[in-house]
């Protein structure tokens, strides 16, 4: 199944978060909206840092880590509600030790690709569509990665608007 690359959006996510999603490690991100979004999505990672999350889960070189950057690619599966239960159950999925605040949603990344070369853009609230520019360079690591990218309707689209969730 190819991408379509002018239609696919980014979600900004917080370091050290997004570096244990592109490790194969985070399998559920946790948002406190209701997910709409099922499919493709890019991960954009902010540029301020969740410092608790840091110290709790004993991050060292967190300087390294990048901030500002479209760092991969993933699929959302599907989404749930969480209970207390099944926060505790998948506890190891989405890693979030603090209770949740309610209601809160689990989304269920797979396929998860991390690119070679990190594109620099803005983040956003909620999913966000890209700049054609930003597109282009992720295009280029998609296809490194083996993924087949559609190209139609590139040129003109939207360029970083916000979409709600």
């Amino acid at each position: 199944m190819a991408v379509e690359l002018s239609k696919l959006k980014a979600l900004t996510i917080r370091q050290p978060w997004a570096d244990l999603i592109i490790r194969g490690l985070k399998t559920i991100e946790v948002r406190e909206w209701q997910v709409k979004h099922r499919g493709p999505f890019l991960i954009h990672t902010s540029n301020t840092v969740d410092w608790k999350a840091v110290q709790t889960l004993g991050y060292d070189e967190v300087e390294e880590l990048p901030r500002g950057r479209v760092i991969g690619y993933a699929e959302i599966s599907e989404v749930f509600q969480f209970d207390r239960e099944r926060w505790l159950d998948r506890l190891k999925d989405h890693w979030v030790v603090h209770p949740l605040p309610e209601p809160s949603f689990g989304a269920v990344l797979t396929n998860v690709r991390v690119f070679e070369k990190p594109v620099r853009c803005r983040g956003n609230r909620y999913f966000f569509l890209l700049p054609q520019a930003v597109l282009d360079a992720v295009g280029k690591n998609l296809r490194a990665q083996g993924v087949e990218v559609e190209t139609a309707g590139g040129a003109g689209s939207p360029t970083n608007r916000e979409s709600r969730p």
